[in-house]
């Protein structure tokens, strides 16, 4: 990118919240930095309080990079007031951006054209409102890709099913996210939101576009948003998955091509999740599920659950 260009020019703000990323953060902005673009674009890299160094570093990428790294610095722990959208409000008012693209200061990208591709489709068709990518999940232990993310889906039956859309790997319009906040966000009060969702609102409103290229690189860490070693914080995580997907069956019922399959998909996946999150805190001992809770779940996973008897008297959890 060229560091001559205005700042009233930036048509990309990307969203970069950190927290004692000491380790990670280096890998991050370098991914950043490094992405090659025929447009100005800044990543606001958000420190929330970060006791280990994280804010050092960055404040060293933003003296280095000034025309892109844009630091927030806090003083004090925001996420810790637990009050909901205060740091995406935070950030949402220094982005200068017609498009945001979102990277967290654990996860990476490794394509540097990631940003210029996925411009010049949003550019191309004004219908068009969000362009996704693929991602690899990688342990962070052991350094081993688990899975590919991201795939294409077909309709919006399919997103409410299954969330396809690694959040690290968007590019989105601005104008469809103030949209969603002013409807969405104000009916789901009380409800830790995540960025799925923003991809259900954005299917409802606008064209999404799936470029089938890996094009970053998503940490498992020990904890986060949607992996913790408690219990309790994973049975929260679905419960909200499960919540949001509701929300949006109950109230867009129209855009649904088969609403019972996907309630009975959206209820499957809960019990299922809730189960496995259960039954690996009770390992050795077997959790025993109701017969209402059954009815609920797919063949598949009642039959995971009946191999799953004679497993656990092996030692073995599948």
């Amino acid at each position: 990118m060229k560091k001559d260009f205005a700042r009233t020019n930036i048509l990309v703000s990307i969203q970069c919240l950190t927290y004692n990323h000491k380790k990670y953060i280096r890998q991050c902005l370098d991914g950043f930095v490094m992405q090659k673009t025929t447009f100005c674009f800044e990543a606001i890299v958000h420190d929330d309080a970060s006791t280990d160094g994280t804010a050092e570093i960055v404040r060293e990428y933003a003296e280095k990079y000034p025309d892109i790294i844009k630091p927030i610095y806090e003083e004090e722990n925001q996420y810790s007031k637990h009050i909901p959208g205060l740091i995406t409000n935070i950030v949402n008012k220094r982005c200068q951006g017609k498009y945001i693209a979102i990277c967290e200061g654990d996860d990476y990208w490794i394509d540097p054209l990631k940003l210029q591709k996925q411009v010049d489709a949003l550019e191309s068709d004004d219908s068009l409102g969000v362009v996704y990518t693929k991602a690899k999940k990688v342990d962070n232990k052991t350094g081993k890709v688990i899975e590919i993310l991201g795939e294409k889906y077909k309709t919006f039956d399919d997103l409410i099913i299954k969330n396809r859309i690694p959040t690290l790997t968007v590019c989105y319009r601005k104008e469809l996210y103030d949209l969603y906040t002013n409807t969405v966000v104000k009916n789901l009060q009380g409800v830790s939101l995540g960025d799925y969702p923003m991809w259900l609102f954005f299917a409802l409103r606008s064209k999404i576009v799936f470029i089938d290229k890996i094009c970053a690189v998503y940490r498992v860490l020990e904890e986060s948003a949607s992996h913790s070693t408690s219990s309790d914080k994973m049975i929260r995580y679905h419960t909200t998955v499960y919540k949001i997907c509701l929300f949006y069956v109950n109230n867009f019922p129209n855009s649904l091509k088969n609403k019972e399959k996907v309630l009975f998909s959206i209820e499957d996946r809960f019990e299922w999740c809730k189960y496995r999150v259960l039954q690996a805190e009770a390992f050795p001992k077997r959790i025993i599920l109701s017969n209402d809770t059954l009815k609920k779940m797919s063949l598949r996973h009642k039959l995971i659950y009946s191999i799953n008897k004679y497993a656990l008297k092996l030692g073995y959890l599948l």
